[in-house]
């Protein structure tokens, strides 16, 4: 039995992904967290999510607020969504880093069945906060 989502596509998370003990950012769409958050966009059904692809399978986050600041800057639409820090330990999934050009401190948290992070979670910076 899998310890991550059953759908995920073979060789996912990367065998390179490792259990950490971090805390990391995320944004959000709402003005509070909720488990919604902590759904993938694969698990969440986001229309255009390519579900062969395991990256679609992950939480998008930054490892520090460098990189959060430096993603604010990159994408505007970043601006209107709250960011939220939580904090992960090796029972919780495992990361790896996922650059992008325009983001190369992005990473991805492949999060266990039945993880929750919610409770663990907080609101770091409101939409506008940042320019």
């Amino acid at each position: 039995m899998t310890q991550y989502h059953n759908d995920l596509p073979a060789s996912c998370p990367p065998g390179e992904a490792e259990t950490v003990t971090a805390e990391l950012f995320k944004a959000i769409d709402g003005r509070q967290p909720r488990n919604e958050d902590f759904k993938s966009f694969a698990e969440r059904e986001r229309e255009g999510t390519d579900k062969t692809l395991c990256q679609s399978w992950g939480l998008s986050v930054w490892p520090h607020m460098d990189a959060v600041d430096h993603a604010l800057k990159a994408y505007k639409v970043f601006a209107k969504k709250h960011i939220i820090k939580f904090s992960v330990t090796p029972a919780d999934g495992t990361l790896l880093a996922t650059p992008s050009s325009k983001q190369p401190e992005h990473h991805t948290f492949w999060k266990y069945k039945n993880c929750n992070l919610l409770n663990s979670c907080q609101i770091v910076i409101a939409p506008g906060q940042r320019s």
